[in-house]
């Protein structure tokens, strides 16, 4: 039938056809009848009472509808089958054919991602920066005040029954909040500002804005309400009894500095309240739904707001302005919102109110898709990726005011760039010139003053952005991409630019740097290099082709150094700014990330001391001409609190950093010796035999390659103040500008205003400076750009830092991955580790947390960190008997723990008993042994120290050959140190006694996998190994419920039920998940080797869904059981159903495939030669992911599995309600009809044999 043909009907369910026949422009034939057309969409749509159904190509339909609002751009708003698509893919209802590959599924996705969630809402700039929308409210009132029942009402929240409503009440008592809300100054001792930083949504820390102050220390939600995480507030300390000195509360909200959206998800029971993801924010609730219904309402005495129905409202962003009822752009079943995550927008928090207010601008589905996580973070961070076009009319503008082309004559063309291999856009140049008795130094950086006047349109642009952000596919900035070409410093293009530039003075004993002068130039950069480039040259090594004539042209100036004399003495005077700014030890230490990167650090050091001196040069100009109004960069001095307890822990190992021995003044006599793992021993080795000088000295004075170190400069590197743009003010003293972490008296940023617009504003202080003219900003303009500035910075790092996050997430979707990890904290509740790989700072300090509980071990001694665990390990492979070859494993050494443990680095002991066969029959043979593991790393005393600093101070042969010596020692005693593991018992089980300690700078080894617990995907720990045979997966011991049932477990109960596999499978998941509590708490577990697990019947499919890229099985995974070695194994090893099992592959050494999963065993089934398999399915809330990478390893590949053992009681209720569904049982027709609910006249003649039944 056609579309309007349907005009007035109503159906079950309605399919639409798509395709239709279109002109040589792509449009529709019949504008009016075809289902591109709103009206003819919209009947189309509201014909089906249940499911709506549409057929076609997505990407055609899209193209064609944009096409037709081109032609009638009054309708252009009404994009309704880009809603209706965008709507279908968030809620997973967007599916694509069976025939569809992998890889061309992945393309359309990304390819459909960009065209469906191109555009987000604009926001309100002030609302954006302010996030205080009282006026909401006020508007709210505004509406009941036109009741004239509720004119003299007052609207406000109240607790009605244990629960918060919107209520009208005429009573002018005030809302109980809290008890010292009367007396809030009573035993106030000081009052003083402060940064608040969050612990938990009723625990915070109040860091005083004054260094010379102790932390204040606040419990309680009525202690601090009306303030978020990172407000400046007002705090005051009490001396009371009641009040110990370091307690106090928050008086006031001086500045609000928190974030204006925040993740959440939905109360169980109430659809207003949402709990945010970031345990840092309190409970929040939603803005009321105003109907018309309720504002008739006559009862004066009181109107109830609260939600009549059980719906989750969402607004429409925009519609969040001042003074207006805000609109709502939908409403979300609260059936539906367990399933979901909400983005919600923070509006205020009156102090005298339990909850902050908030409005729900949009809501995702929960998954562990990378498409819909990033649509997520687009959404929480208000990032918009736009095109990179600009109207022509704008350029003509921008050209007619003749803002293009320099005006100054003298021209640098001995300038060359050097960025990184992507970059597009250059804003800066060094050049260097060879004078008679000195040379030149020049810093050049792009000139934006004249191309970006004040309060244009592309000033107002780069001012509500702030600043560029890097993350995803694509790149936010600030300013248009024509407008970056022409300012950009293109090899052989004149461009106009402000020069920093210094006489500097080198001889054999010393670099001097004298009369800093600043000036507006031109240059012409000559070469374009990126840092591997530069550091080949540098080093005289081989260049890319390309680069010859330009390197060539560069060298061919008479009386001039070449490119390569050029970067050494730029590397010299680097290194001499670095000496100045840091002082002669900490100036050798250096933080590369791994990899290539690692190769050219002394290019990255040059660049960023050039950059650095430029920054602070400006920084003083600007000071001493606009003292009342300069925009500086500060970074206060960390609180002497925390300061002097991380020196306190950290100073045994101070000495070995060349960054931390720079916070002590004295060093301890006796240090901790240096560990030195594996992984940094290998690498030390390899740089000394390719003789690598370059990455030999990075590796040693770089802090992440060694676990105390690392754990150290982390712990120093939590405690620092953030950086933020101030404005200064002429009674302010010159002291307070300081940037701790870069040790200079002022600071600024001026070096990249292609991508921040503080860099911007500097430029236009500096030239109003260097002219004589006024700059147009006055102090509290100045002041508010630096509150934009310092919300964009934090906005930016934040969306950049989960965008990369949610990269690694990905990955870990393929394989989970093994790193080394250090132990940074363990106060005995919650231990901290601490990656050695820098690609893992971006995930969040929570990931990197477990509980001491989650190990569920017993502990031995809690003073020392001592665990100890019982397991018992079983080898189903029938060929050894025990699983593998280990190495590093030595027996009959002693004791298994012995008194004098006193390792830097975690050494696990282990008791064996090994169970064989003895010569009476039906009798075992027991024979224990005390087993040591190695451990993956070695020690280096001070002594030899001293020898490896010499060398890092002097690189020379004789300090080289030395280092061989030093480094020799190392691999000798470190392959002394590992024997082969050898049993010759025939004997299938081992009970082994695990004894470990995890004390601070222990090294670990652990597993990363994906989470979805924040709502988006995240990188999680996912286990640890204590020995090369025993791991842990945390995974399972910190969330039973989610691995083996179901999270939401709010549906079980009903009413009624549609047939008795409704109610089986509902309360089969709330059995597991109190099972799955209890069982792993008991810990009763046994480990099984060498198994293998038959996934044929599983058929291994990807879903249909979009986004999807991964296997999942429609059918039973069964894991085979060996029946000679269960028979051996009877005394020691029991299965069942019931049982849960956590499957892992990549076990081995040097296995490169790494993979976890957690089924539950639903049946024991027997084979026709007598063999058995355990029939294992699927239940937890993330199903069994398999990704096209680990596919064909699982399916062949043996695994480990840990069977966690049910308890007896759950285990004979299980089999009952698997005995209920069983298509081979007898259920009688009794039990239908109490699972249905419905009465029956049958229930009166139940008998005594169906009532046991039941």
């Amino acid at each position: 039938m056609k579309t309007y043909e349907i005009q007035g009907c109503e159906f079950t369910a309605v399919f639409l056809g798509t395709c239709e026949t279109t002109d040589e422009r792509g449009i529709p034939n019949n504008t009016t009848k075809t289902i591109i057309n709103r009206y003819v969409f919209n009947t189309a749509l509201t014909r089906a009472k249940y499911l709506v159904v549409a057929v076609g190509n997505p990407l055609q339909i899209l193209r064609k509808e944009k096409r037709m609002h081109e032609i009638d751009p009054s309708n252009h708003s009404f994009m309704c089958w880009k809603e209706f698509i965008k709507r279908c893919v968030e809620c997973k209802s967007f599916y694509l054919p069976n025939d569809v590959q992998a890889d061309e599924r992945t393309h359309f996705s990304e390819v459909l991602h960009q065209q469906v969630f191109s555009g987000n809402e604009t926001l309100c700039l002030d609302n954006i920066l302010h996030g205080d929308n009282d006026s909401i409210l006020n508007a709210y009132k505004k509406k009941f005040q036109m009741i004239p029942e509720c004119r003299r009402s007052k609207l406000k929240l109240s607790t009605v029954k244990s629960r918060l409503a919107w209520r009208i009440n005429e009573s002018t008592v005030p809302l109980q909040g809290n008890k010292d809300d009367d007396d809030e100054d009573k035993g106030a001792t000081n009052v003083y500002n402060c940064r608040l930083n969050m612990m938990y949504f009723s625990k915070a820390e109040a860091i005083p804005l004054d260094p010379t102050k102790n932390v204040v220390h606040i419990r309680g939600k009525g202690n601090i309400r009306g303030a978020f995480h990172n407000d400046i507030v007002e705090v005051s300390t009490f001396n009371d009894l009641q009040y110990p000195d370091n307690k106090g509360r928050v008086l006031r909200v001086v500045k609000r500095c928190h974030k204006q959206t925040i993740l959440c998800r939905a109360h169980l029971y109430n659809p207003t309240l949402f709990y945010p993801l970031d345990k840092k924010y309190p409970l929040f609730f939603n803005l009321p739904k105003l109907s018309r219904d309720l504002l008739e309402k006559k009862d004066k005495n009181m109107i109830d707001l609260e939600l009549q129905s059980k719906d989750v409202v969402v607004f429409k962003p925009s519609s969040l302005t001042e003074g207006n009822i805000p609109e709502i752009e939908n409403v979300i079943p609260f059936s539906l919102a367990q399933d979901m995550v909400f983005v919600i927008r923070i509006l205020q928090w009156n102090p005298k109110y339990r909850l902050p207010l908030g409005a729900v601008i949009h809501a995702v589905p929960k998954g562990c898709s990378a498409f819909h996580a990033e649509r997520l973070l687009m959404i929480e961070h208000n990032v918009q990726y736009e095109d990179e076009t600009e109207s022509s009319e704008t350029e003509s503008q921008f050209e007619s005011k003749g803002l293009v082309g320099p005006v100054c004559s003298s021209i640098d063309t001995r300038a060359f760039t050097i960025d990184p291999e992507d970059a597009i856009n250059l804003d800066d140049a060094i050049s260097l010139w060879k004078k008679p008795d000195s040379y030149c130094l020049a810093v050049h950086i792009v000139n934006t003053t004249k191309a970006i006047t004040l309060n244009d349109e592309i000033d107002r642009r780069a001012a509500s952005k702030g600043q560029s952000i890097y993350g995803g596919k694509k790149v936010m900035n600030i300013i248009p991409l024509k407008k970056r070409a022409k300012l950009s410093l293109n090899p052989n293009q004149i461009c106009e630019v402000i020069t920093v530039s210094a006489n500097v003075i080198i001889t054999e004993c010393a670099v001097e740097i004298k009369d800093p002068q600043l000036k507006e130039s031109k240059v012409r950069s000559c070469v374009k290099l990126s840092y591997p480039t530069a550091q080949a040259i540098m080093g005289g090594r081989e260049y890319p082709s390309d680069l010859s004539q330009s390197v060539e042209e560069y060298d061919s100036i008479n009386d001039q150094p070449n490119l390569k004399k050029t970067l050494q003495i730029l590397f010299q005077i680097a290194m001499k700014l670095r000496r100045d700014r840091l002082g002669d030890s900490a100036a050798q230490s250096y933080e590369m990330d791994d990899g290539k990167e690692r190769q050219c650090w002394q290019t990255h050091l040059l660049v960023e001391e050039m950059m650095i001196w430029a920054n602070r040069h400006v920084a003083e100009k600007i000071l001493s001409g606009l003292p009342h109004c300069a925009l500086l960069r500060r970074q206060a001095p960390p609180n002497a609190e925390k300061f002097e307890a991380a020196r306190s822990a950290h100073c045994n190992v101070a000495q070995y950093s060349q960054s931390i021995s720079k916070y002590f003044q004295h060093l301890p006599p006796q240090p901790r010796s240096l560990v030195i793992p594996l992984s940094t021993l290998h690498a030390l080795q390899h740089a000394l035999k390719e003789g690598n000088e370059i990455v030999l000295l990075n590796i040693l004075t770089d802090d992440s390659c060694f676990p105390q170190l690392n754990a150290s400069s982390t712990r120093f590197r939590q405690i620092q103040q953030k950086a933020e743009y101030i404005a200064t003010s002429s009674d302010t003293e010159r002291e307070s500008y300081l940037h701790n972490g870069l040790c200079l008296p002022v600071y600024t940023h001026f070096t990249s205003p292609l991508r921040r617009y503080a860099d911007i504003i500097v430029q236009r202080m500096l030239r109003s400076f260097l002219i004589s003219q006024s700059c147009g900003y006055s102090h509290k303009e100045v002041e508010f750009l630096c509150h934009i500035l310092n919300g964009a910075a934090q906005n930016a790092k934040s969306f950049e830092k989960k965008m990369k996050a949610l990269k690694l997430a990905d990955e870990y979707t393929q394989s989970s991955q093994q790193y080394e990890a250090v132990v940074a904290s363990n106060n005995k509740v919650e231990i901290e580790m601490s990656f050695l790989n820098k690609e893992l700072k971006v995930i969040p300090v929570k990931n990197k947390r477990f509980k001491v509980r989650n190990l569920q071990c017993r502990t031995i001694e809690s003073e020392s960190q001592l665990y100890s665990w019982n397991v018992t390990l079983i080898s189903f492979d029938e060929n050894s008997s025990f699983p593998y070859d280990y190495e590093g494993i030595s027996f009959n050494v002693g004791e298994a723990v012995p008194h004098d443990w006193t390792a830097a680095y975690s050494v696990p002991f282990s008791t064996m008993t090994f169970f064989k066969q003895s010569e009476k029959p039906d009798m075992l043979q027991e024979m224990t042994h005390n087993v040591k593991i190695s451990p993956t790393a070695t020690e280096l005393s001070p002594a030899k120290w001293k020898q490896v600093k010499e060398f890092i101070q002097h690189p020379c042969k004789e300090n080289l050959a030395q280092m061989q010596v030093i480094l020799g020692a190392l691999e000798v005693k470190s392959s002394k140190q590992a024997s082969p593991f050898s049993n010759q018992e025939d004997s299938p089980v081992v009970k082994s006694t695990i004894t470990c300690r995890m004390d601070l700078y222990d090294l670990i080894k652990v597993w990363m996998t994906w989470s979805t617990r924040e709502g988006t995907l995240s990188p999680a720990l996912q286990m640890i190994e204590i020995t090369p045979f025993y791991r842990i997966c945390l995974q399972h011991n910190a969330h039973p419920a989610e691995c083996f049932s179901d999270s939401h477990l709010t549906n079980a109960s009903k009413e009624s039920y549609v047939d008795l596999h409704e109610y089986v499978s509902l309360w089969e998941k709330v059995l597991l998940a109190e099972a799955a509590q209890r069982s792993v708490r008991d810990n009763q577990t046994a480990i099984i080797y060498g198994a293998k697990l038959d996934w044929t019947e599983g058929k291994l499919t990807i879903p249909k869904e979009i986004g999807a890229s991964h296997y999942e099985p429609k059918g039973p995974v069964y894991l085979i059981l060996p029946s000679a070695i269960i028979d051996r194994a009877k005394p020691f090893f029991k299965i069942g159903v019931g049982d849960m099992v956590c499957v892992r592959y990549g076990t081995r050494r040097n296995s490169n495939i790494h993979a976890v999963f957690h089924f539950v065993i639903t049946d024991i089934e027997k084979e026709d030669e007598g063999r058995e398999r355990a029939r294992l399915q699927s239940c937890g809330s993330e199903n069994v992911l398999v990704s096209e990478k680990i596919k064909p390893y699982v399916e062949k590949e043996e695994c480990e599995v840990q069977i966690i053992y049910m308890s007896k009681s759950y285990r004979r209720v299980y089999k009952v309600l698997l005995s209920l569904i069983n298509p081979k049982a007898q259920v009688s027709e009794l039990l239908k009809v109490v699972a249905k609910g419905k009465e029956d006249s049958r229930l009166k003649k139940s008998t005594k044999d169906t009532s046991c039944e039941l």
